[in-house]
């Protein structure tokens, strides 16, 4: 999985509004995150200030933590925010990067990670203008880490409509956890504005919160979301489902098109990648996109879209599009034309077998063949 991935359920079903589970559990994390950084200034100050971090700071965390002031060079002030005093040096200045955004914060603004965690939790959604330049950034800091925190629940929520199966308890038996869906796709997004997937991550949405109500739901996550949830998930989740697992998602999202201002392709799929396999592109033209084509031309047809009927015509014609290139990944699979001319000066050997147990094969063309079957191997 991806830094800081968090899978455990946001809330328990129906107990909490969505603000208030957010609040408590990023205030446990910058705890946490600011206890770790008590913990390194302690050892700096046993180590006689080898890993550089300032007088003014660790005088910080030893009246926060109701130590006797250490004999640190220069320590001035035992207040939680730096002083003119040690302006000149940031709290963790070791020519490294900031572990986190807590300690960025503190650094750039010499205050102690946790007055940073007490401005954050305490201030308005909104800092007024002129207001003290700390507030702001630990308001920022806030903001976006409830957003991650928020996407990252709306990942699990996603995973967990395939049943995607987390590292945990075994079976009674001792066994493996076992999965109890099957499903391989779900659509997202159709030219008829038909989004099963954003349906089924609403229902377990409300089940999550149900005591705030489904249109208390959606103001808040749009709010934080920065747009509605449905865009969000259609629009947004690839991108941060791939950047959090490190270009190794487990959800795939197959679209007919990118996604155009205003409006979304004629279609868009979600795949499991652990169910992909050799059907799962004929089952996606045969089970969804001629379903849809079809369902399409049949509305043209009758006449009965209205001033829709240009843009259907547009979307079927995206879908043949699409059908057509399905068809070609499924025809070439993973081919290229430069590599046959690389095998001219490269020997064959078992690397170049299918499968885990990659017996070299036979020679060039029986290579290539394999090469041009779409037959995905998830090892």
């Amino acid at each position: 999985s991806g830094d800081d991935f968090d899978p455990q359920p946001l809330a328990p079903a129906g107990s909490h509004s969505l603000g208030d589970v957010l609040r408590q559990r990023l205030g446990q994390r910058l705890e946490l995150s600011a206890s770790l950084l008590e913990v390194e200034s302690r050892v700096d100050a046993a180590l006689g200030g080898q890993l550089g971090l300032s007088a003014g700071s660790m005088a910080a965390v030893d009246a926060e933590l109701g130590l006797p002031a250490a004999a640190h060079p220069s320590a001035t002030s035992s207040s939680a925010v730096g002083t003119s005093a040690d302006a000149g040096q940031a709290p963790c200045d070791r020519g490294l990067p900031a572990e986190d955004d807590l300690e960025s914060v503190a650094i750039a603004h010499q205050a102690h990670p946790r007055t940073v965690i007490e401005l954050a939790a305490g201030a308005e959604l909104s800092a007024p203008d002129g207001a003290d330049a700390l507030v702001v950034a630990a308001r920022a800091l806030w903001q976006g880490a409830e957003r991650r925190l928020l996407c990252d629940y709306l990942t699990t929520v996603v995973l967990g409509l395939f049943d995607h199966a987390w590292p945990g308890p075994a079976e009674p038996d001792g066994s493996p956890a076992t999965q109890r869906s099957s499903a391989a796709m779900l659509v997202v997004g159709t030219a008829l504005d038909e989004a099963p997937a954003v349906e089924a991550v609403r229902s377990v949405i409300g089940r999550d919160f149900s005591e705030m109500g489904s249109a208390a739901v959606e103001r808040a996550l749009a709010e934080r979301l920065g747009k509605p949830l449905e865009r969000w998930l259609q629009q947004d989740f690839f991108g941060h489902h791939t950047k959090t697992y490190r270009r190794r998602p487990l959800i795939w999202q197959l679209a007919s098109s990118p996604a155009k201002r205003g409006r979304g392709p004629a279609l868009s799929i979600w795949l499991y990648a652990r169910r992909v396999d050799g059907d799962t592109l004929p089952k996606v033209q045969s089970q969804v996109l001629r379903p849809m084509r079809q369902r399409l031309a049949g509305l043209v047809a009758a006449d009965d879209v209205g001033a829709e009927v240009a843009r259907l015509r547009e979307a079927i014609e995206e879908l043949d599009r699409f059908d057509e290139r399905l068809g070609e990944v499924m025809a070439e699979g993973f081919d290229h034309p430069a590599l046959a001319t690389d095998l001219g000066s490269e020997p064959l050997d078992r690397w170049c077998g299918p499968g885990p147990d990659r017996d070299e094969p036979p020679d060039v063309a029986s290579f290539l063949a394999a090469e041009r079957r779409y037959r995905p191997i998830l090892d």
